[in-house]
């Protein structure tokens, strides 16, 4: 295949857009996960006002406490599957990056590189791990606050 520099080019916008898709998925499914703790929290507060029998209450929170741990576990394997695609598109990039010599000092500029080799690195960051722990910790945080009120509730009714 011949050397085509605009395809290059024109691929090289495509693997960035991909890239920023993936990056503002992660964060669109944070924001929607934050949205959803305080509609649960509040569910369980308006549940236990409607339930007189606190058994049934400390089992619907200890249902809902479940719900939160799946809808956790499948954002997670999500935001993972998401950050696999981030890396291969990344190391396309850096592929690119090399055919244009942007490494290579003396290629732009004299003496000089445009890219540093940390660069080559570039779609591998942990910012995604990030996002995990945050998910997880707020999980953990609403189920304890949750079955702590459902236990509280059950033991004050017997």
């Amino acid at each position: 295949m011949p050397k085509d520099d605009k395809f290059l080019r024109e691929f090289f916008v495509e693997c960035e857009k991909a890239m920023q898709w993936r990056s503002e998925t992660e964060t669109k499914l944070l924001n929607i996960f934050m949205i959803l703790n305080p509609i649960i929290v509040t569910a369980i507060l308006g549940i236990n006002e409607l339930v007189s029998d606190k058994r049934i209450f400390l089992c619907l929170t200890l249902l809902m406490a479940a719900f939160l741990i799946l809808i956790t576990m499948l954002l997670t394997s999500i935001i993972k599957a998401e950050h696999k695609a981030y890396e291969v598109i990344g190391k396309q990039v850096i592929k690119i990056w090399e055919y244009f010599k942007l490494f290579e000092k003396g290629a732009y500029i004299d003496n000089d590189a445009i890219l540093e080799d940390e660069a080559r690195d570039y779609g591998t960051g942990k910012g995604y791990l990030r996002t995990l722990y945050i998910l997880w910790v707020i999980t953990i945080m609403v189920n304890a606050f949750i079955i702590s009120i459902g236990v509280i509730e059950y033991l004050s009714s017997i």
